[in-house]
C-alpha cells in the first residue's frame, strides 16, 4: 500500500457518514465538516450568523460566491475561500447579515 492509497483512506474515514454534517451544496447532498463561529464581524460593520465549511474537492469541484449550502435546515451562502490543500476546500459560510445597529 503505496503514500496514495493512505491519503484514500485517510479521506474516506474523515468524510465518513460518521464524522460529517450531512451538507447540500448547490443542490448536490454530500458530507461535510461544519463549525460554527461567532455572528458578530465588527470588521465589515454587518452581524451574521457564520460557519466554516470543509469538503472534498471531488465533491465540490469548483466553489464561487454565493454558492447555496443547507445544513440542518438552514440555508446558508458561500463567502470566501478559507483555506485549501489537494484534497480539500474550507470555505466561509455566512446566513442572517444585517448592519450593525
Amino acid at each position: 500500500m503505496g503514500f496514495s492509497d493512505e491519503i484514500a483512506r485517510a479521506m474516506t474515514t474523515w468524510f465518513g457518514a460518521d464524522m460529517t454534517d450531512a451538507v447540500t451544496y448547490n443542490g448536490a447532498a454530500i458530507r461535510g465538516h461544519v463549525e460554527y463561529n461567532p455572528d458578530a464581524d465588527h470588521r465589515t460593520g454587518s452581524v451574521m450568523a457564520r460557519a466554516t465549511l470543509h469538503v472534498r474537492r471531488a465533491d465540490v469541484p469548483a466553489w464561487a460566491y454565493r454558492d447555496t449550502v443547507a445544513v440542518g435546515g438552514l440555508t446558508w451562502s458561500v463567502l470566501s475561500l478559507a483555506g485549501a490543500d489537494t484534497h480539500t476546500w474550507t470555505l466561509n459560510l455566512i446566513r442572517n447579515e444585517r448592519p450593525v445597529p
